[in-house]
């Protein structure tokens, strides 16, 4: 059984786990080995963690006890919705939990009434992103880590 929920400070380490998992399990069929190894080499601070739970929207997808993925959102200060991260493992993939996750950051993000909500999605995400609605307005090269993969800009006007 797959459990969304609202992330905790003792998730941490899991959740970072999950993420590094999902990108070399899941985003390696569209980057290469150096880009994937650079991208994934990543530990979040202690203060990263509390910062994002204390003031973001933050859910994970537990199942059988294990973190397999997670969805972090943010409102701006310019009215701006964004969706920060969503990463998920082989493990819950295909099944449409990301879905639910996804909607349950939108209603909350959507409170806020913003003028709209930005991502910037890999190659990997794109089609889900499209999925949900979002629209492409721009590919770049981005530096993330030390390595640059190719990113999709997205709007979702609300």
């Amino acid at each position: 059984m797959i459990i969304i929920r609202k992330a905790k400070l003792e998730d941490k380490v899991a959740t970072n786990d999950a993420h590094k998992r999902s990108i070399r399990e899941v985003c390696s069929k569209d980057y290469n080995e150096e880009q994937i190894r650079i991208w994934s080499d990543v530990t979040y601070s202690d203060e990263i963690w509390e910062n994002s739970l204390k003031n973001d929207i933050y859910y994970v997808l537990e199942k059988d006890s294990v973190i397999e993925g997670f969805i972090h959102g943010r409102i701006h200060s310019d009215n701006t919705g964004e969706i920060m991260g969503l990463y998920f493992t082989p493990a819950i993939m295909g099944q449409g939990y990301g879905r639910k996750a996804f909607e349950l950051v939108m209603k909350e993000i959507l409170k806020s009434k913003p003028t709209k909500v930005i991502i910037s999605g890999t190659k990997t995400a794109l089609p889900f992103y499209k999925a949900m609605g979002f629209k492409v307005v721009e590919v770049k090269q981005s530096n993330i880590r030390g390595t640059v993969i190719e990113t999709n800009e997205m709007e979702l006007c609300v």
